[in-house]
C-alpha cells in the first residue's frame, strides 16, 4: 500500500486547490445539525439524479446524531466553504476490548463530494480527517469513486463475502434470453437434493435451545468473543437498529440456554428483480462454548422462514474468518465469481494497527450503510 502524505499537507494540497487556505479548509469541517438537512439532501439528491426510494428527512435523523446527544449513530461532518456545502463523510462509533484494553474508533460511511471539488482530493482529506477523531477507523466497502481512497489510505481486513442457500434454484438459471428449459430437470434435482441436506443439517444443530422471536432486546448485552472488535450491541442500540429503521421492517430471534440468550438472528425480506423474494440476514450473533450448534439453529431457523415465505434464496454477509465450513454445512456457499466488499482498517499507532489487523473481526450487514435497503 502507497504511503499517504501527512493530514497536514494534504490539508494544504486541498486547500490549495479549492483556492482557500488550509485554515479556512479545517475551520469549515462541523459535524451536522438539523438545520443543515436541506442542504444536506440537496447534494445527495443531486449526486443520485433525483430523490431516492426512502425517505432521507426520517434516514438521516435517524442514522446520525446531528447535535443531539442520545441520537443516532455517529456523526455527519460536513465541509462548507462561504455557506456552500462541498462535501461530507458519515460516521458511526465503534468500540472494542483488546487485550484488556477498552478502544473507541469509528465507522466511515455515506461520503460524498460535490462535483466542482472532486478534483481537489477532498475524499482522501475527509477520511484522514476522521483518523485524527478515532484510535481506529474501519471502511466497509467501496465504491468505483471510493475504491482507490479505501486501498490507499487503509490496511486491508479480512473482506466480507456473501453466502447464498439457493431455495429455488431455477431462478438462478432462468435469464431472458437464456432458453433454461432444458435445465429444468436438473435444478428439480438440485431443490429436492437441497431439501434433504437441510434436513440432514439438524443433526448438527442444538435441540437445547429455545428460539423465539424478539419484539425488541431488552436482556443483557450478548457476550460473542472476547477478543473481537465489535459495534455497539446494547439493548438500546439493536432496537435502534433493528426495530426503528425507517427504511425497512426487520424481524428476529433469540436463541436461549433457560434464561440466558446466547443468540440472536435478524432478517429481512427483500425482492430480487430476477430471482423474486430473498430473505437477507442482517445480524447472526452467537456466543459460548456451544457456539457453531447456535450458528446452525439460528441458519436453520432462517431457512425455515424462507421455506414458508416461498423465498427463492436465503443470502448472508459475513466477514469472520474460518466459518466456511460450517456454513457449508448448513447449504450455504459463496461463488467465487461473486463479488466481495472490501474491508480496510487505519489506527495512528502501529502496535495497536497491528493487534486489530491480527484480531478476529466478525461483521455482519448491520456495518452495511444500505441499512437493509
Amino acid at each position: 500500500m502507497p504511503a499517504a502524505l501527512p493530514f497536514d499537507r494534504t490539508t494544504r494540497l486541498v486547500a490549495r486547490g479549492l483556492g482557500i487556505s488550509g485554515g479556512d479548509l479545517l475551520a469549515g469541517l462541523r459535524p451536522a445539525t438539523p438545520a443543515d438537512l436541506a442542504s444536506v439532501i440537496a447534494l445527495r439528491n443531486s449526486e443520485r439524479g433525483g430523490p431516492a426510494l426512502w425517505d432521507d428527512e426520517a434516514y438521516l435523523p435517524w442514522r446520525y446524531r446531528l447535535g443531539r446527544r442520545e441520537a443516532g449513530f455517529g456523526d455527519l461532518w460536513l465541509v462548507e466553504i462561504e455557506g456552500e456545502l462541498l462535501a461530507m463523510v458519515g460516521t458511526e462509533d465503534m468500540s472494542c476490548t483488546l487485550n484488556g484494553k477498552h478502544l473507541d474508533g469509528l465507522h466511515t460511511m455515506d461520503l460524498l463530494i460535490h462535483p466542482k471539488a472532486r478534483s481537489a482530493g477532498l475524499g482522501a482529506w475527509l477520511n484522514q480527517a476522521m483518523f485524527e477523531r478515532g484510535e481506529f477507523v474501519v471502511a466497509v466497502g467501496a465504491n468505483d469513486n471510493s475504491r482507490g481512497i479505501v486501498q490507499r489510505l487503509f490496511e486491508p481486513l479480512t473482506p466480507m463475502r456473501t453466502y447464498t442457500h439457493p431455495m429455488v434454484s431455477r431462478t438462478f438459471v432462468n435469464r431472458p434470453g437464456l432458453g433454461a428449459w432444458p435445465l429444468v430437470p436438473l435444478t428439480g434435482c438440485i431443490d429436492l437434493t437441497m431439501k434433504a441436506w437441510r434436513r440432514t443439517a439438524r443433526w448438527f444443530a442444538s435441540s437445547r435451545l429455545d428460539v423465539r422471536p424478539l419484539e425488541r432486546f431488552s436482556d443483557d448485552t450478548l457476550q460473542t468473543r472476547c477478543d473481537s472488535p465489535a459495534f455497539r450491541s446494547e439493548p438500546t442500540d439493536l432496537n435502534r437498529r433493528l426495530f426503528d429503521n425507517p427504511r425497512v421492517n426487520y424481524r428476529a430471534v433469540g436463541a436461549y440456554e433457560g434464561t440466558k440468550r446466547v443468540g440472536h438472528l435478524a432478517w429481512r425480506i427483500g425482492t430480487h428483480p430476477q430471482r423474486g423474494r430473498e430473505l437477507t440476514v442482517a445480524d447472526l450473533r452467537a456466543g459460548g462454548p456451544n457456539r457453531p450448534a447456535i450458528i446452525g439453529t439460528l441458519l436453520l431457523r432462517a431457512l425455515t422462514e424462507a421455506a414458508a415465505l416461498q423465498c427463492a434464496a436465503v443470502r448472508l454477509l459475513l466477514q469472520e474468518r474460518g466459518l466456511e465450513r460450517l456454513l457449508m454445512r448448513y447449504g450455504f456457499f459463496h461463488p467465487r465469481r461473486q463479488v466481495t466488499h472490501i474491508v480496510g482498517l487505519h489506527a495512528r499507532d502501529p502496535t495497536l494497527q497491528a493487534a486489530l489487523l491480527a484480531a478476529p473481526w466478525a461483521m455482519t450487514e448491520c456495518v452495511d450503510d444500505n441499512d437493509g435497503f
